[in-house]
């Protein structure tokens, strides 16, 4: 009960500031694509 009433929380607060949430999932999403590219580069060596 008390976990539920925490994530509607963090889903309210996360709901009133969605750009800069938006922002974290890109920066995030940018920085495992580099991971990823930079993994593949060294494979290929």
């Amino acid at each position: 009960m008390e976990r539920d009433r925490l994530h509607d929380s963090a889903l309210y607060q996360s709901g009133c500031q969605p750009d800069r949430l938006m922002q974290e999932i890109e920066i995030f999403g940018k920085m495992v694509l580099q991971m990823q590219q930079a993994r593949a580069g060294l494979l290929h060596q």
